[in-house]
């Protein structure tokens, strides 16, 4: 009876003698709940477990340094290791039939994140000229990470983004903020509605089929461009051979397979996170990345905005007296969430990028493999910005949005 007596009083409110100032508790930094974890271990493993939670969560904190100084070598390489090991883990779940579901879904998510990583990410950053130093290998593997992940090619990625999307953030003339609309997100809805419609999306053959149709005229077919984004183009030949490229790709892999007796493989590891996979974690992406806040006109002067974005990072509060329970929270909760909705670390700290200031964009398009600490930097510096933590905060950042009145 004593037990459940003290059940009942975790259910009930707190009494307040003053009605005029209700009891609040004084907010929690999450991320910096987690800073003492491993302080009292020897420096190189205190930094070390640190900034293994600062890729866990995607927030880095306020003034440790980072262990490890990455680059964009070393990001692609981590890319790369993820999509070895996530074709290494679906061998193994096939040779387990039944029993290897688990494990699948793990390898599932792993090489679709890639995927999406080698776009939103790499191909993105190629476009803005800081995949790799040298111009030429800065093209060529934004093209080759494009032609793998079956995206945009990267002149035409480039086209829309630099000049449709920074030149144009959320005005009618930016290619990203048509998401909403072209995939029925109508404003003035219940939050609910918006979830409603995103799980219809997310079980509608016709969702996969056009983003997969979107994607192959784009890499197979003759395209053309929108003149108003801009007047220059890559020759005809670039043009030509980059689809070429992409066309015998596409054949080749699956011949091999076919005739190497990998087809399973080849189905499971690669066919359906190119299909499946990255057009879900591509919706979650682009509900989460801009709030869709139109206006009126190109608006120029948009080029640099932090209020329609956020830091979108992934934990909770760290409670010392369960540290096992917070653990296992981070490993199987917080981690797989940030991968389904952002697909990398550095994806995190995207508002950064879009940053007024434009010595914290700057520093945000050629430190990007270190974006949190850039980010970091930029609020110790007086930026201000905005986060939201969790999987269902950083969907329905979105959905608050859409919901008030225009």
């Amino acid at each position: 009876m004593k037990k459940f007596l003290q059940t009942i009083n975790l259910f009930k409110r707190p009494k307040n003698t003053d009605r005029r100032q209700p009891q609040q508790s004084p907010p929690t930094d999450i991320r910096e709940s987690m800073v003492n974890i491993g302080a009292k271990l020897p420096s190189i493993f205190y930094l070390g477990i640190q900034q293994a939670l600062t890729e866990i969560s995607g927030k880095a904190p306020k003034s440790l340094p980072a262990l490890i100084e990455f680059s964009a070598g070393h990001r692609q390489m981590m890319t790369l290791i993820f999509v070895l090991i996530g074709i290494m883990m679906t061998s193994l779940a096939i040779s387990l039939s039944w029993l290897g579901i688990p494990l699948y879904l793990i390898a599932f998510l792993m090489i679709s994140a890639s995927m999406r990583t080698m776009q939103v990410s790499f191909t993105h950053y190629a476009t803005h000229s800081t995949l790799h130093r040298n111009s030429k290998f800065n093209g060529l593997l934004g093209e080759a990470y494009s032609v793998f992940a079956l995206t945009t090619p990267m002149w035409m990625y480039k086209l829309s983004h630099i000049g449709g999307h920074h030149g144009r953030l959320n005005s009618v003339a930016d290619p990203d903020a048509s998401f909403f609309d072209n995939w029925g997100y109508k404003p003035g809805k219940f939050i609910e509605w918006y979830w409603m419609r995103t799980f219809c999306l997310l079980l509608s053959p016709l969702y996969y089929a056009k983003i997969l149709i979107s994607r192959m005229r784009a890499n197979f077919l003759p395209y053309s461009v929108d003149p108003v984004l801009t007047t220059t183009l890559p020759s005809k030949r670039v043009i030509r051979q980059r689809q070429l490229a992409a066309i015998g790709f596409h054949l080749t892999l699956p011949a091999i397979a076919l005739t190497s007796g990998f087809g399973t493989l080849y189905l499971l590891a690669y066919l359906l996170p190119l299909i499946v996979g990255f057009a879900i974690l591509s919706l979650f992406q682009n509900l989460s990345e801009h709030q869709p806040k139109l206006v009126r006109g190109q608006n120029p002067n948009l080029k640099a905005e932090t209020k329609y974005t956020a830091g979108r990072f992934f934990g909770k509060a760290y409670t010392p007296e369960a540290p096992l329970t917070w653990w296992t929270y981070m490993l199987f909760v917080a981690m797989p969430s940030k991968y389904l909705v952002v697909g990398n670390t550095e994806l995190c700290s995207h508002d950064v990028h879009h940053a007024a200031e434009s010595k914290f964009f700057l520093a945000s398009d050629k430190q990007w493999a270190m974006a949190p600490y850039v980010r970091r930097n930029a609020v110790s510096e007086g930026a201000v910005f905005k986060e939201n933590w969790g999987f269902k905060a950083t969907i329905e950042h979105s959905f608050h949005s859409l919901t008030q009145p225009k």
